[in-house]
């Protein structure tokens, strides 16, 4: 996310426009990992010593909601498609996550896997390979401070006929 953010951040500083629109500032979920153990008697009731052995793994996530209580999933990790609609209030997010999508999973490829497959197993790798057949290009991608080449999807078309 740090690696998104220093990317648009020096591209605005150089840029001699400034956006039209406000950029999003989003964050990861804080996580952690906890272990549950349970302390094993010894098996032979003269020796004293004991065991610990792991008896469960718990993913443990920050707890977040939007302003009304309810958690709002903007994109799918397996498509660059938002999954709320654009009349809804945080389309916005919606529309600024589509190219972070790909930039963020090639970041993370390149250079924290240096190029070794980081996701294993599942449907990332899935998302990644469709992103430039499935993507629509928005008006993130074609600021023209950020450089980026325009490619994927046809733009949705905004006549009624």
């Amino acid at each position: 996310m740090q690696m998104t953010y220093d990317f648009i951040d020096h591209a605005i500083a150089v840029s001699s426009v400034p956006p039209p629109f406000e950029i999003p500032r989003l964050q990861f979920v804080d996580a952690g990992l906890a272990l549950a153990y349970t302390q094993a008697l010894p098996e032979n009731k003269n020796v004293s010593t004991s065991s610990t052995r792991a008896t469960g793994a718990y993913l443990l996530e920050e707890w977040i909601t939007d302003d009304g209580g309810e958690f709002t999933k903007f994109i799918h990790k397996v498509s660059c498609t938002p999954l709320i609609d654009p009349d809804e209030e945080s389309y916005d997010i919606a529309e600024f996550l589509r190219p972070r999508f790909l930039l963020l999973t090639n970041s993370l490829r390149s250079k924290v896997g240096k190029g070794q497959d980081l996701f294993g197993e599942g449907n990332i790798e899935k998302g990644v390979e469709r992103f430039e057949n499935d993507h629509v290009c928005n008006s993130f991608c074609k600021l023209p401070a950020f450089g980026l080449k325009p490619f994927g999807g046809v733009e949705p078309s905004t006549s009624t006929a």
